[in-house]
């Protein structure tokens, strides 16, 4: 691992005497693992340097050439410059994906950043739109004209139906997701029900309903905790069953153990102790599980969910009784990582 970091520093810095059209490729790829390992330390700015370094390396035209590293390299790097809030870079980098990818699902992870920045710029209408339209293209439609709020029974009642009478055991331990269309609709859907959660219930709830419809039908993925978990915050405030929310939102957590990742736990864990717990339970228990929350979204990169996690952490502590004074250094504090990260929601 330091040995990877030695050496791409050290060839990096000969690379102007390189000549070779060959060794700067091998070189570029170098810069690419680098920043995926970095990556994997959630260091973001050393990642974002060493993509920017592998696609100097190349020529433009190597998108002819070298497609696949090239598409690794420009994806990669939209999504590193997301994370550290540099929005005029990333844009760059999606024009380039979006210019030069051959097919949907080569754009799929660019979409999903793109979605996320609008979002993080406050700009929770244009992520909206743009991430049903994709949705589209997977398969996935979503009225937004029609009576929605009547669309939104039907369609619960449908999910509860095919509930039925499913322990929470079958649910947990159902067949993984096969197909990747289905996956991607779900992890988009997963950035669109916090996008549309500020700007349209409706659509949120829709959502919501969607993804426990889909994962009942096809199987789980990681997202399908934040699914379970969202439908039984909806249960819990929309349809106002207390018992079955909380019966979902700790199915959700037991699904995030099957969870290949740890990206949907800060939307999760955000779900679960802001809008299903506080029915039963005290304020003070939600604290740990924010805080841990807020935490894991900086490392992994889920960088909206984790401002959502810490913003109810700072209002439970207000609600527990903290200190004024306590409260307002905290804030202060999140606030300016907030500013740091571009967050403007």
């Amino acid at each position: 691992e330091k040995a990877l970091f030695i050496v791409v520093g050290q060839l990096n810095k000969g690379s102007p005497l390189m000549t070779d059209a060959q060794q700067r490729i091998q070189l570029a790829g170098l810069n690419l693992q680098a920043a995926q390992k970095s990556k994997s330390l959630a260091a973001f700015v050393p990642e974002a340097f060493y993509l920017n370094t592998g696609i100097n390396l190349l020529d433009k035209a190597s998108w002819a050439d070298e497609y696949d590293l090239f598409l690794q390299l420009y994806v990669s790097c939209a999504e590193a410059e997301y994370c550290i809030g540099n929005f005029d870079e990333m844009n760059k980098k999606l024009e380039a994906v979006f210019g030069h990818a051959r097919c949907l699902d080569d754009k799929l992870v660019s979409f999903f950043t793109l979605v996320n920045a609008l979002f993080a710029q406050g700009k929770g209408h244009q992520a909206s739109e743009a991430g049903l339209l994709v949705l589209s293209q997977l398969g996935e439609s979503f009225p937004t004209y029609s009576d929605i709020k009547s669309i939104i029974v039907v369609e619960y009642a449908k999910a509860k139906q095919m509930i039925g009478d499913k322990t929470d055991e079958e649910i947990v331990t159902m067949k993984a997701i096969d197909d990747d269309h289905k996956i991607a609709a779900m992890r988009l859907m997963f950035i669109l029900a916090h996008t549309s959660f500020l700007t349209s219930r409706d659509v949120y709830a829709l959502i919501v309903l969607r993804m426990v419809q889909t994962s009942l039908n096809h199987g789980i993925c990681d997202e399908c905790a934040f699914g379970f978990a969202a439908f039984g915050a909806l249960m819990s405030s929309l349809f106002k069953d207390i018992s079955g929310g909380y019966r979902f939102g700790q199915l959700s957590l037991r699904l995030l153990d099957r969870a290949k990742s740890k990206k949907c736990l800060p939307g999760v864990y955000a779900v679960v102790y802001t809008f299903i717990h506080p029915f039963l339970d005290h304020y003070r228990a939600s604290l740990e599980p924010l805080e841990y929350a807020y935490n894991t979204g900086m490392r992994c990169g889920n960088i909206s969910f984790a401002m959502s996690a810490v913003c109810q952490y700072c209002i439970h502590a207000f609600y527990c009784g903290e200190e004024l004074a306590t409260i307002q250094t905290m804030i202060t504090k999140y606030g300016k990582i907030m500013i740091e990260h571009n967050q403007g929601q």
